[in-house]
């Protein structure tokens, strides 16, 4: 899916990518879909050094997650952040804050208030809020 000119995906990655601690990034995606995603990614990001992994999702999002995990597991990485491509807006701010905080927790999840995001969705003008 697009925004911008751009396929969702590539705004997430140009995050983790440009992030000195990601070693690696590992994308979750129905098996028929890699090509497509493959394909971006080779386009946008054609000299990156960064491992690409891919793996095939389940049924449902956590089905993914837990498959996903289960290869990282095996491959012995200590810390790994979940994202969902769909959502184009991860920040380095977003990384740090949550790297930090796993200084003091074995699990950490992002959240955004949703009074913030309904504010900021109705001041586009002529938008509509969106949820």
């Amino acid at each position: 899916m697009p925004l911008d000119g751009r396929a969702v995906i590539t705004y997430s990655l140009d995050v983790m990518l440009a992030d000195r601690r990601c070693r690696s990034v590992w994308i979750v995606t129905k098996e028929e879909e890699w090509t497509t995603f493959q394909d971006i990614v080779q386009k946008i990001f054609p000299n990156q050094s960064k491992s690409i992994c891919w793996v095939t999702g389940g049924k449902e999002r956590q089905d993914s997650v837990r498959l996903a995990l289960d290869q990282l597991t095996e491959k012995g990485d200590a810390l790994v952040l979940i994202h969902d491509a769909a959502r184009p807006f991860l920040s380095r701010e977003i990384i740090d804050r949550l790297l930090s905080a796993l200084d003091q927790a074995d699990a950490v999840v992002p959240a955004i208030q949703a009074k913030d995001f309904f504010e900021s969705s109705q001041s586009i003008p002529n938008g509509h809020p969106v949820a």
